[in-house]
């Protein structure tokens, strides 16, 4: 399997509860995403290099540079509408960043900020589930930083 299709692996997380640990690895929610999505699907970011020759090259470098710079603050944005109990705001954010994932193809991301965006949206949150999902997707976003630098100097050389 090439990286760039590498499917989302789970770590154990020490922020966690040792029973909040043992569970991840249950949640079926979790488990389909991380074993049918790859953290990032380089097609979605070649067919705009595709369509746009060396214009799209620029361009997607622009939108990997913008994704990584930005996803931290939406994450932490996040972090603190949970402890603020603000769901709205949660739901928000995290469908902000359903979307940004998506026009990126970082689809693993994208469909752990759907489960977010729709237990803020049903009001549903649990302490724990919640923890789990916010780790989950700072993980995922971790993940996809790891492979759009590779992709990143292969525009990069690709333009040179």
């Amino acid at each position: 399997m090439n990286h760039l299709t590498e499917q989302v692996h789970l770590p154990r997380y020490a922020t966690l509860s040792e029973e909040s640990l043992l569970n991840v690895m249950d949640r079926p929610e979790l488990a389909h995403i991380r074993t049918t999505l790859p953290i990032l699907d380089p097609a979605v970011l070649q067919r705009y290099i595709t369509q746009m020759n060396n214009y799209g090259r620029v361009m997607v470098l622009e939108v990997i540079k913008h994704f990584v710079e930005d996803v931290p603050t939406v994450i932490d944005q996040i972090e603190r509408a949970i402890q603020g109990g603000d769901t709205e705001e949660v739901r928000n954010k995290a469908h902000t960043l359903k979307g940004t994932s998506a026009i990126i193809g970082a689809q693993a991301l994208s469909a752990y900020c759907l489960l977010l965006e729709e237990a803020a949206s049903q009001q549903s949150f649990n302490d724990a589930t919640v923890a789990i999902y916010v780790q989950t997707i700072r993980t995922a976003y971790q993940q996809v930083i790891e492979v759009l630098e590779q992709f990143r100097r292969s525009v990069e050389a690709d333009l040179n």
